[in-house]
């Protein structure tokens, strides 16, 4: 049969015979130019060639491919086929190296293409969860300490400017309520009139004077202080600050370096107003909140009943902006109603409690009276 025979050294390919034979193939160049005319290839040399459906062979020495064998028809390429039925693919499968097709290409991109895909999801993972490890590996001790640095570094900026004998006023109404708590939280009533109040990590929890002058009952304060100390037990705040500096924070824990933690914590503490917490966050502290008003016997349906006094104060309100604790705690019409169907049908109240309560909640508001005098 004819073929054409090309010299992988020169590249150039010539019109020849070939020879079947049981021990391999014998070549006799048509091109009288050629300077060795006739060539044998053993069996041991014969593979297929990478690219499929092309109908060639590779003629392969010291283990790599040397020349080629193109065929001018199927049945001559058949016939080879069948000659050595150990050394070439069947006709179902005719190359091994399927990537350098054009099929096998478009796999080849198929698969560098998922495998991106695979390392853009695994570093996104990866990042958003280094807040949770970083949290993990440090103790509530740390909490305590940034949470301490960043309200003074607030202070010192102007961010809060505390009323002292408000925040008395506001721990002895704290100490009434009772609430089981993992740390100590400290009570800071700021001087705004914005109607906000937030908590830091480990305890410090900051009532501004406008939202303890917009809490009607003293269970609507109650609930407010609750729904706080839930982000504090929970970690919260100081999750949302870890991840700005997580890496740093897990190599600094690991080495021990609780000083650095804590300097790198107070000045991310900077951003403590931009900091927002997810639903995710916001439903647990609304469950802490309903679980430990109830476990204090305090009525729980103050904390539905702050939300709307917020609200009818907004809708009351000429100005474009929503109050900033229902801003940054939302306050929709699902969260209120899943907040209901939470609530027990009948709370068991404390009688004697709720007039301690509702004594330390006048002694408040007389304070407040006398700051706008």
């Amino acid at each position: 049969m004819q073929v054409y025979y090309q010299d992988c050294f020169d590249g150039q390919a010539y019109l020849a015979t070939l020879d079947i034979k049981p021990e391999g193939l014998s070549i006799l160049c048509l091109d009288a130019a050629v300077d060795a005319p006739s060539v044998f290839w053993p069996t041991a040399a014969i593979m297929p060639a990478p690219v499929r459906d092309r109908m060639a062979i590779y003629l392969k020495a010291n283990g790599r491919p040397e020349a080629q064998i193109r065929f001018k028809s199927d049945g001559d390429y058949a016939q080879v086929l069948s000659a050595y039925p150990g050394r070439l693919p069947n006709e179902m499968d005719q190359a091994t190296g399927q990537f350098t097709s054009a099929a096998g290409t478009k796999g080849l991109v198929w698969v560098l293409l998922l495998a991106f895909a695979g390392l853009l999801l695994l570093g996104y993972l990866v990042l958003s969860n280094l807040g949770n490890w970083a949290i993990a590996l440090m103790p509530q001790s740390v909490d305590q300490k940034a949470g301490q640095a960043i309200y003074k570094t607030l202070v010192r900026q102007g961010e809060v400017r505390e009323d002292t004998i408000l925040s008395s006023a506001l721990e002895g109404f704290y100490k009434e309520i009772g609430l089981h708590s993992t740390f100590k939280p400290q009570l800071h009533a700021n001087r705004s009139t914005e109607l906000n109040a937030f908590a830091l990590p480990g305890g410090p929890i900051v009532v501004n004077e406008g939202l303890l002058k917009a809490a009607k009952t003293p269970q609507e304060l109650a609930g407010v202080l609750a729904h706080e100390l839930g982000h504090v037990e929970q970690r919260h705040t100081f999750q949302q600050l870890a991840r700005m500096a997580a890496v740093y924070l897990i190599v600094s824990t690991l080495l021990g370096d609780v000083t650095g933690v804590v300097a790198v914590l107070a000045e991310s503490g900077q951003q403590i107003f931009q900091l927002s917490y997810n639903r995710g966050m916001e439903r647990d502290a609304d469950a802490f909140a309903l679980q430990t008003l109830t476990q204090a016997r305090i009525d729980p349906r103050g904390l539905i009943g702050m939300f709307e006094t917020l609200q009818r104060q907004h809708g009351a309100s000429q100005e474009s902006d929503i109050p900033s604790w229902l801003s940054t705690h939302p306050a929709t019409e699902d969260r209120i109603r899943s907040i209901r169907k939470e609530l027990p049908a009948q709370p068991t109240v404390d009688g004697a409690k709720a007039r301690r309560l509702q004594a330390a909640f006048d002694v408040l508001k007389a304070r407040l009276s006398e700051t706008a005098e």
